[in-house]
């Protein structure tokens, strides 16, 4: 995500020290806070309990966002672990079915 937002502020007409100065922000901020998700990689295995299992760990489902389901689905747990699961690293079959299921169970908004 920092590589897309420094190559966002590499092309645009922004001077060359504010884009800089952005891209180190960006860095550092989520150095920081950890605002930025990482991409979804492993096993994931859901019940409708709301208890799931991620890479064979138990953990509990705290809030998904499917505002951009379009695109992916941002997925928070109990253990404050975030991942973006990206819509393309998944079937559609599967994804269809996770949002259908998601949206039955009410974790989504």
């Amino acid at each position: 995500m920092l590589i897309l937002a420094s190559c966002w502020f590499s092309v645009s007409e922004m001077p060359l020290p504010i884009t800089v100065y952005l891209v180190g922000y960006l860095s550092v901020f989520h150095l920081r806070t950890n605002w930025l998700a990482n991409a979804f990689r492993g096993q994931l295995v859901m019940s409708n309990s709301g208890v799931c299992f991620v890479n064979g760990k138990e953990t509990r489902i705290q809030k998904i966002t499917t505002s951009l389901s379009a695109f992916g689905l941002l997925m928070q747990f109990s253990d404050g672990e975030k991942y973006i699961l990206w819509r393309d690293s998944v079937s559609d079959e599967h994804y269809r079915q996770l949002l259908l299921s998601l949206k039955r169970e009410r974790y989504a908004p």
